[in-house]
């Protein structure tokens, strides 16, 4: 997101009153989970009917969760974690980032320091001719 985007997602935000933030949050939440519910459903090719009916309920309800009509609570997702074999791990951004630079030095991409930066190939091509 460029900066300039940011900032104006910011000022809209700020101009929300509080309700108005919770409710968006709660949205975002429930998308995230849902997002993953998903994919994982197009892994094993599973319908939102065969999903309803593993944890015990409607197709349609099912459907307004994922169009966001409704909210997933806690019961359905722990059932949709459980039938789908999925682990949801909940990380801040803050600890999301630090993750993601750990695998990163893991794997010789980020090298110490507060900036991202990839590291540099050790490859010799040869002498040069002269």
């Amino acid at each position: 997101m460029t900066n300039s985007i940011k900032n104006e997602w910011d000022a809209l935000i700020n101009e929300m009153s509080y309700e108005d933030q919770v409710a968006s949050k709660a949205d975002v939440l429930a998308l995230q989970f849902l997002g993953v519910v998903d994919q994982k459903m197009e892994e094993i090719n599973m319908t939102k009917k065969e999903l309803a009916a593993k944890i015990g309920t409607s197709a349609s309800f099912i459907t307004q969760l994922f169009r966001g009509d409704r909210k997933p609570n806690w019961n359905i997702l722990a059932k949709m974690s459980l039938e789908l074999d999925l682990d949801f791990k909940v990380f801040t951004e803050e600890q999301f980032q630090e993750k993601v630079k750990e695998e990163l030095q893991r794997y010789g991409v980020f090298e110490g320091g507060s900036e991202m930066r990839v590291a540099e190939p050790n490859v010799g091509f040869g002498k040069k001719s002269e």
